[in-house]
């Protein structure tokens, strides 16, 4: 089946603006935002409540990140990413079985109507 007009704005749109707002909360690195911007796509594109729950652990995980970061200053030294930075292999890490699954729905099922 085709992909809808809103569909497929949103699958750029979206990504786009959670890869924007990752970077200026430091949450991204450039690596990190462009492999976002492909796995949000993806997840957008085969069904909205798979974008609903990657936004839901993308906010929860930054949050999480970001608690107590004085103290994972002094036990991280130099090592320490301010806003916990991800790179391409956090978000491959923590999306690729995600991003696989979508695409292996995409295959079996098809895109969602709307």
């Amino acid at each position: 089946s085709k992909v809808s007009f809103l569909r497929l704005n949103s699958a750029i749109f979206i990504p786009a603006c959670i890869a924007f707002r990752g970077l200026t909360k430091q949450s991204l690195d450039i690596s990190g935002a462009t492999v976002g911007i492909i796995v949000a796509f993806v997840l957008t594109i085969t069904r909205w409540s798979f974008l609903w729950a990657l936004m839901a652990f993308f906010v929860t995980s930054s949050k999480a990140t970001k608690y107590k970061q004085e103290i994972k200053k002094k036990i991280e030294g130099d090592e320490f990413k301010p806003g916990g930075q991800r790179n391409w292999i956090q978000v491959i890490c923590n999306g690729g079985v995600a991003t696989i699954m979508a695409i292996q729905y995409l295959h079996s099922v098809g895109l969602e109507k709307v």
